[in-house]
């Protein structure tokens, strides 16, 4: 269905707000409204929808950052590939694989991100992270990413890295991307800032691929529970992408500790997530009606 203008403009002015603001930011879109309102009036165009809104934000953010090219790089995107493939003809998917014992370890220590270099996610979030790790659920949800990716795997838009070939190997992996995004390599691509990871503090002054983020599993971050669960959940697919199982003795006491633990822990992250669900329902609602809301 379109938008209404005024409708397009909120979405679009949200949407500013969260780029520039952060997602968690506690900034209200009317702080944009103005200039969303703007930029649609000099389209001269009326019948937006709102993937129409959230393409046209890609770009102008692209171009406003002197880009050419933009990128979302939001992990469920996996789940709605038909959707982008045929919606969007000249776009390019992008599938990271990681070993998802490291998976594991990442998604184990989320709710640290706070205190290592992101303060402005709320303790909200950071009781959420902590309730959404579970060794079984965590690898069903990597298990459910592979199978999605692979109904689309012989895509000629479609294209995977592993994780590891890209840190171990950088040059040549990434230079391979740019083949089949059909852009120009260039070095300044290899020197990422050392910021975003669950077990170290941000550090924007260092830059490159850091290759400790490689089998970080192995050095104590994960149980032996934890290791038994992930493989034998994933190890069929592991083995297509090179990764392989270790033999793991783990304790019963641990993995029934794990099994009882696990109920409880989906029901807690269950009604987190449908909250945070009904959030951005309500969201959409209000920046679908007519009249601007005070605050969003």
């Amino acid at each position: 269905p379109y938008l209404s203008t005024a409708a397009a403009s909120r979405l679009l002015a949200r949407l500013f707000a969260i780029q520039r603001d952060g997602f968690f930011s506690r900034g209200t879109t009317l702080d944009y409204l103005n200039e969303a309102l703007s930029l649609l009036k000099e389209t001269n165009y009326d019948n937006w929808t709102q993937l129409d809104i959230f393409v046209f934000f890609l770009h102008y953010e692209c171009s406003r950052a002197s880009k050419k090219l933009p990128c979302d790089h939001t992990p469920g995107n996996i789940h709605y590939l038909d959707t982008i493939l045929n919606s969007l003809p000249s776009a390019r998917v992008v599938n990271m694989i990681r070993d998802p014992r490291d998976v594991l370890f990442s998604q184990k220590r989320k709710w640290k991100r706070k205190f290592l270099g992101a303060a402005d996610i709320p303790y909200s979030e950071v009781f959420r992270s902590w309730a959404n790790y579970h060794p079984v659920t965590i690898s069903k949800l990597w298990l459910s990413a592979i199978s999605a990716y692979e109904r689309y795997q012989s895509h000629e838009r479609v294209y995977a890295i592993r994780f590891e070939d890209l840190i171990l190997n950088p040059f040549h992996t990434v230079q391979e991307l740019c083949s089949f995004l059909q852009i120009e390599y260039q070095p300044e691509m290899l020197k990422v800032p050392f910021v975003g990871s669950s077990h170290k503090a941000d550090s924007w002054e260092s830059k490159g691929l850091n290759s400790e983020a490689v089998g970080k599993w192995k050095q104590g971050g994960l149980n032996d529970a934890e290791i038994y669960f992930c493989q034998a959940i994933a190890e069929r697919k592991m083995k297509n992408y090179s990764y392989h199982t270790e033999a793991i003795d783990a304790s019963p006491t641990r993995i029934l500790a794990y099994l009882l633990m696990l109920f409880p822990k989906a029901a807690i992250s269950l009604c987190l997530n449908l909250q945070r669900k009904n959030k951005l329902i309500n969201l959409i609602k209000s920046l679908s009606r007519d009249k601007v809301p005070s605050k969003i």
